[in-house]
């Protein structure tokens, strides 16, 4: 949102993902699978809303059969029904389409999924991450392997060079960018986001290149271009209005938007909105038809600013129930000092924004409901709702915001064959509501059940999901007295090192991890505690036996939460496998069984088991090994394995209290499940490892020793 926040969230959600030290497991999700459909459904004697025509359509029968709409008719034409049909009474009760949210960063799909449908949202398009991981989680959701809504997304965003976000594609050049949307279109994403630092002929490179390739171009219209250069290049929707308030600049004379402030500087994006009263509204109707005429969509996301805003009153924020639904971390990410410069004008910004928007429906420009979920008092689910209503008091028809909550949106995400409307042959994705949101859109909020492509999940199931997720974020809560900070790490034999390590994610702190290593008679022993901050792992306890050969004996992981996953690893009587087993509270886990590789690296939520590598793994400088990487702890307690190319570079130095130290240099290159990365480590004298530096697709981990 406005480049303002979501790195350290994205951040933490990405590094979950990787073999670096930020690999510990969330709790267990929220048990809610997708319920199993019965033959077919028949909804009899209902409402059903029209949005495009704005009108309720009364005693209707429909029939659903399998993940499909197979008949809709009137009451006196009862469709022919197949055996084991299960009726619903519909009497009293109106049908709407699945709501859409056009704008989410989907960071934490095990909440974010069953609140998405118990709020009836059943399609979201996502407007940036890394590409890789928000294509897997699109997929997963589509299979049904994640519970969730629909999903369309745009992967990595294109940005100048440098970028805003560390997983964007960087462009400088007209060619850079036309790459990088070939790029992003052969793996797979569904449509092309630009962003606020594009030069403005890469910037009408990237939007030409992504209509060659048959993908729409939104997102940020650049700093460098105006909002008719955007309409030229045929930008396809512009998000959180951005641009808009470079109209109300040349509309407001410059004697009226004087005196700016020392904190405000130059006549910004921000600032305009506090003129947008003054601009002269006839001629902001002519320069809105020329967006009107040009068929550029309009994400206003309001519900961003206003959920920031509420944050300019902590006590009101804090007493706000839909906390209950937000992970501890994100809300302690939220209420760490990002936002609280900005609260204040945020909330004084939603008024005139809101102006805007009703200008914009007055003109015909096509508007969509977007959210921007991810950032501070936005809730996944609820915040559709809530945009909804920010909309209705602007003074929106509720018929036009339904519109822009399912036909519209399903059209533009390219969708509309399946979803956004309620029609045989599509989608059996819809809303059981117990109002009518024609009269009023805070009925869209009054839901009797939601059907998500044939699966019902009745008011019970609804409630069950929220349950779910407030059992899922009690058990990924620290316990009393936080993460343990003061947990001993002790181990036999004699110590060869111990000390701390500290992560930075870019400018982010991420966390930290205490580390013991030791010798015995039989081998070595590493224990670790992994702090992490910044949210989406747990802390946890991570120990590791290998023999005097480096081979594996034994190993734990244990998270520090409230409800604990706690797993232990043993080597099999064949000395060649590895018994894994678990426990959460008092449930037991299967057993989990895992060869154990001949030329292994040992990937666990430890840094300091790097150390043992290179003592395993002697390399002259400009030699090589293959290596698989083998381990635990991330995501979960599964026994995984990756591949792994270990380079000794030539050596060099690293500055180490004020004094240039020998340092081995060494490179691994791995590719975990497909995600490519590379670690460059630093190594004393003595083994240890004094710094790594990871590079991911989506951004740099940094790892030094106190």
């Amino acid at each position: 949102m406005y480049s303002l926040v979501i790195p350290a969230l994205l951040a933490a959600f990405s590094t979950t993902l990787t073999l670096g030290p930020a690999r510990a497991q969330l709790a267990t999700p929220p048990s809610a699978p997708r319920p199993a459909a019965p033959p077919a459904y028949l909804i009899r004697d209902i409402t059903i809303i029209d949005p495009e025509a704005g009108k309720a359509f009364e005693h209707y029968s429909l029939v659903v059969e399998g993940p499909t709409i197979t008949a809709i008719r009137d009451g006196s034409k009862p469709p022919p029904l197949p055996k084991g049909t299960q009726i619903i009474e519909g009497a009293g009760l109106f049908l709407i389409p699945g709501l859409f949210d056009a704008h989410v960063h989907y960071i934490d799909p095990d909440t974010y999924g069953p609140l998405m449908l118990a709020h009836g949202v059943t399609f979201v398009r996502d407007l940036g991450g890394a590409t890789e991981q928000i294509l897997q989680v699109r997929d997963r959701l589509r299979s049904g392997e994640l519970v969730g809504p629909d999903m369309i997304a745009t992967g990595a965003i294109i940005d100048g060079d440098p970028p805003t976000w560390p997983f964007s594609e960087p462009c400088d050049t007209p060619e850079e960018g036309v790459a990088a949307v070939a790029k992003l279109a052969d793996a797979g994403v569904d449509q092309i986001k630009v962003y606020s630092g594009l030069k403005p002929d890469v910037y009408r490179a990237v939007v030409k290149a992504a209509h060659e390739r048959g993908l729409k171009a939104t997102g940020h219209i650049p700093e460098s271009v105006t909002v008719e250069e955007a309409i030229d290049a045929g930008q396809d929707c512009n998000e959180h209005q951005m641009a808009l308030t470079r109209i109300i600049a040349k509309l407001v004379p410059s004697e009226e938007r004087g005196g700016y402030g020392a904190r405000e500087g130059l006549w910004s994006s921000f600032a305009a909105w506090r003129y947008f009263d003054k601009a002269d509204k006839s001629k902001l109707a002519a320069e809105l038809a020329k967006i009107k005429a040009s068929g550029m969509h309009q994400c206003p996301t309001l519900v961003v600013m206003h959920g920031i805003g509420s944050m300019a009153d902590i006590d009101a924020f804090d007493a706000n129930p839909m906390l209950e639904f937000v992970p501890d971390h994100i809300i302690a990410f939220w209420e760490g000092g990002t936002y609280g410069g900005f609260a204040e004008f945020a909330s004084l910004a939603v008024k005139p924004m809101q102006g805007m928007v009703r200008e914009m429906h007055k003109a015909g420009i096509p508007l969509m409901v977007g959210t921007d979920l991810a950032n501070a008092g936005v809730f996944a689910g609820s915040g559709v709702h809530d945009e909804m209503l920010l909309w209705q008091e602007a003074g929106i028809p509720a018929a036009d915001i339904l519109r822009s909550a399912t036909t519209i949106p399903a059209a533009f995400c390219g969708v509309a064959d399946r979803y956004g409307s309620v029609k045989p042959g599509k989608a059996a994705s819809f809303v059981l509501l117990t109002a009518n949101p024609l009269d009023d859109i805070r009925n869209a909020r009054k839901i009797h059940g939601v059907f998500h492509r044939g699966a019902y999940h009745d008011r019970a199931a609804l409630d069950g999901l929220l349950a779910g997720v407030k059992d899922h974020i009690a058990a990924a809560a620290l316990p009393a007295g936080g993460d343990a900070a003061n947990v001993e790490l002790t181990v036999p034999g004699k110590v060869l090192h111990r000390g701390t390590y500290k992560f930075k994610w870019g400018a982010f702190d991420a966390g930290s991890e205490d580390f013991i290593v030791s010798q015995t008679d039989d081998g070595y022993h590493v224990k670790s505690h992994f702090k992490p901050l910044g949210g989406f792992q747990s802390p946890s306890i991570t120990w590791m036996h290998l023999d005097n050969n480096f081979k594996f004996r034994e190993a734990s992981w244990s998270q520090l939460t409230a409800k604990p996953l706690n797993a232990t690893y043993t080597l099999d009587a064949d000395g060649a496998t590895v018994v894994a087993s678990a426990t959460s509270g008092e449930k037991t886990h299967p057993e989990k069984r895992a060869k154990l590789p001949e030329a292994v690296a040992y990937a666990i939520p430890s840094t300091v088991i790097d150390v043992l590598m290179f003592k395993h793994h002697s390399l002259e400088p400009g030699q090589s090994k293959k290596l698989t990487g083998f381990g635990f702890g991330f995501p979960s307690w599964d026994p995984v394995t990756s591949s792994i190319t270990l380079s000794r570079l030539d050596d060099g130095t690293f500055e180490r209290a004020g004094a240039q130290v020998p340092m081995r240099l060494y490179e691994s290159a791995i590719d975990a499940a497909g995600m490519k990365m590379t670690v460059r480590y630093w190594v004393d004298e003595s083994g240890m490892v004094i710094k790594s530096v990871t590079k991911m697709p989506f951004g740099t981990l940094e790892t030094q020793l106190e």
